[in-house]
C-alpha cells in the first residue's frame, strides 16, 4: 500500500495516528489513577510507536519476498495487532472503576472486540498467501 503512488497518504496517515495514539494515552495517563489504565497506557505507548515505525519502514509488495525489512515490518505490525486491542481492554477495566470515565468502559470493550476481530480477519485472510507464497 505505502509502496503504490499515493503511498505517502497512508504513511502520513499512520505517523498521525500513531502520535495521536500517544498523546492520547500521556492524557489519560494523567486523568485516570487506575492501576490497568496505567498499563493501558503503556501498550498505547506502544502501539503508537509502532505505527508510527510502520510508516518508517517499508515492504516489499510481493509476498514471497523475506527481506530485513519485511520482517521487521511484520514485527512492528504485530506489535500494534496485539497492544491496541490490549490496551482498550485494561482500559475499559479500569474505567469501570472511575465514576468520571464509567460511560467509556463498555464503548472501549466495544472496540477492543472489533480490533481483535479485524486482526483475525487479516489473520485468516493474509496466512493462505504468506503459505504459498503468492
Amino acid at each position: 500500500m505505502a509502496v503504490a503512488p499515493g503511498g505517502w497518504l497512508q504513511a502520513s496517515a499512520f505517523i498521525t495516528l500513531g502520535a495521536g495514539l500517544v498523546f492520547l494515552a500521556r492524557g489519560l495517563t494523567l486523568s485516570v489513577p487506575q492501576p490497568s489504565v496505567k498499563t493501558g497506557t503503556r501498550l498505547l505507548y506502544a502501539a503508537g510507536f509502532c505505527l508510527v515505525m510502520l510508516s518508517l519502514v517499508q515492504t516489499e509488495t510481493d509476498h514471497a519476498i523475506w527481506s530485513l525489512n519485511r520482517v521487521i515490518h511484520d514485527a512492528f505490525s504485530i506489535g500494534v495487532s496485539v497492544a491496541f486491542p490490549l490496551a482498550c481492554l485494561f482500559m475499559a477495566r479500569g474505567f469501570k472503576l472511575e465514576p468520571r470515565w464509567r460511560g467509556l468502559a463498555a464503548f472501549t470493550t466495544i472496540v477492543a472486540v472489533v480490533a481483535i476481530a479485524a486482526d483475525a480477519a487479516s489473520i485468516l485472510a493474509l496466512t493462505p498467501w504468506k503459505l504459498t507464497g503468492l
